[in-house]
C-alpha cells in the first residue's frame, strides 16, 4: 500500500510538472505575441494609428443608422441660395457638474447633454423656418473639445461621469444620430473637424496633434455615417484647416492658442487672425493657390459666443462649471452658433442656438 501510495504521488508530480510546462509554453507564446504587438506599436506615430483600426472595426459591428427622408418645409426658389454653418464645439461630453456643489449655477452630465442635444435639433428646425430661401448645403464645423477627457487638470477624475473610452463611444453615437437627422433638412452635409485641447494625450505640445481622442470621435463618425450619401467628412490631420464656403474662405481653429481678457479675447483673436494670414502668405505658393489668406475665423474654447471683425466665436454645451463659476465668474447660457453665407455678401445672418429654455432655469435659493 505504501509503495502504491508513493507511485501515485510520483505520478501526480509528473502530471503537475507537465501542466506547468504546458502553461509555461503558452506563456512564452503569449509573451512573443505581445512583443510583436509592441514592436508594431513602436513604429506607430500617434494615438489613432495605435488604436484606430481596432476601434473602427468594432464600430462596424454596430447596427447601421438608417437615413430618413428629407423633411424640410417650404422653400422659396426665387431667393438666393445660401450655405448654412453650424459651429459645434466644447461639448466636453463626460464632464460632471453637480448643481449642489455649484449652488445651482451649473448642472451637466451625460443625461443633460442628451436633453440639450434634443433641444439643439428642435431649435435648428425652428431657425430654418425663418429662412425660406434655398439652402443646398449645411456645414457642420467641429471646433474641438467634443469630449471632456480625464487627464487635463488635477482632480478631473471626480468631475467626470464616464471614462475616456466611454466618452468617445457615447459622444460618437449621439452625434452620429444628430448628423443623420440634420441630413434630412439639407441635400448635402459637409462636416469639417479639428481637435481641441481636452481630448489630447499628455501635456500640451508633447505629442502629435493626432494624439487626441477628438480625432478618434471624428474617425468613428466617418465610418458610422458611411451609408448616408448626403454626408461627407473632412477631418484635419492638424490643429487648423481652411474651408471654402460660397466663395469665401474660413479658418477653423480651436482657440486655445490665444488668451482671453475680460472673458472675450477680442485683441488676442484679432492678433491671431492677422498672424495666421501672414503665416499662410509666407508658407504657400501664391501662383498655384492664388490669394493665400482667409476671410473669416471660427474658434471655440473660450465658451463665449461672439461675432466681431470677421471672427465668429462659439459658445459651449456645459454652461457654468465649478472652475468657470468660481475662478472666472463665467458660464452663462449654453449655446452654439449658426450662420448663413452668401457668395457675394459673405455672412448674411448669424444667431445663437439655445440649448436650454431660459424659462426652465432653476430658481435661486435665498436664505433668510
Amino acid at each position: 500500500m505504501a509503495k502504491a501510495s508513493k507511485n501515485e504521488k510520483i505520478q501526480e508530480l509528473k502530471e503537475s510538472l507537465f501542466e506547468k510546462e504546458y502553461e509555461n509554453e503558452k506563456l512564452q507564446k503569449t509573451i512573443k505575441s505581445l512583443n510583436r504587438d509592441l514592436t508594431k506599436v513602436g513604429r506607430k506615430k500617434h494615438l489613432y494609428e495605435v488604436m484606430g483600426d481596432a476601434f473602427i472595426s468594432a464600430v462596424g459591428a454596430l447596427p447601421k443608422i438608417d437615413t430618413p427622408k428629407i423633411s424640410r418645409g417650404i422653400v422659396r426658389k426665387e431667393l438666393d441660395d445660401e450655405a448654412v454653418t453650424i459651429l459645434f464645439s466644447d461639448a466636453q461630453i463626460g464632464s460632471l457638474v453637480k448643481a449642489g456643489e455649484t449652488g445651482g449655477i451649473g448642472n451637466y452630465n451625460k443625461d443633460v447633454f442628451c436633453e440639450r442635444l434634443e433641444n439643439f435639433q428642435n431649435n435648428m428646425v425652428k431657425i430654418l423656418k425663418y429662412h425660406p430661401n434655398p439652402m443646398s448645403v449645411l456645414y457642420v464645423d467641429f471646433l474641438g473639445d467634443i469630449i471632456e477627457g480625464s487627464t487635463i487638470f488635477k482632480g478631473q477624475l471626480r468631475q467626470i461621469d464616464m471614462n475616456t473610452v466611454e466618452q468617445v463611444l457615447f459622444a460618437s453615437e449621439k452625434i452620429a444620430h444628430t448628423l443623420n437627422f440634420l441630413s434630412t433638412l439639407f441635400g448635402k452635409v459637409v462636416v469639417n473637424a479639428i481637435v481641441g485641447n481636452h481630448g489630447r494625450v499628455g501635456e500640451k505640445g508633447v505629442n502629435s496633434p493626432l494624439d487626441n481622442f477628438d480625432y478618434l470621435v471624428y474617425k468613428y463618425l466617418e465610418d458610422r455615417l458611411k451609408t448616408n450619401k448626403r454626408i461627407r467628412l473632412n477631418i484635419s490631420p492638424t490643429w487648423w484647416m481652411i474651408v471654402e464656403k460660397k466663395e469665401h474662405k474660413f479658418l477653423l481653429a480651436h482657440g486655445d492658442d490665444f488668451k482671453s481678457w475680460l472673458r472675450i479675447p477680442f485683441y488676442g483673436a484679432l492678433r491671431y487672425r492677422q498672424n495666421m494670414i501672414e503665416l499662410l502668405r509666407e508658407s504657400f505658393n501664391k501662383v498655384i493657390n492664388g490669394k493665400v489668406d482667409f476671410d473669416f475665423l471660427e474658434v471655440g474654447h473660450h465658451h463665449e459666443p461672439a461675432e466681431f471683425s470677421r471672427i465668429i466665436m462659439n459658445g459651449n454645451w456645459v454652461g457654468a462649471s465649478e472652475f468657470s463659476g468660481k475662478r472666472l465668474q463665467a458660464g452663462g447660457m449654453p449655446t452654439q452658433m449658426v450662420f448663413g453665407s452668401h457668395p457675394v455678401y459673405g455672412i448674411t445672418w448669424i444667431r445663437k442656438v439655445f440649448l436650454e429654455d431660459p424659462r426652465e432655469l432653476p430658481c435661486m435659493k435665498v436664505y433668510n
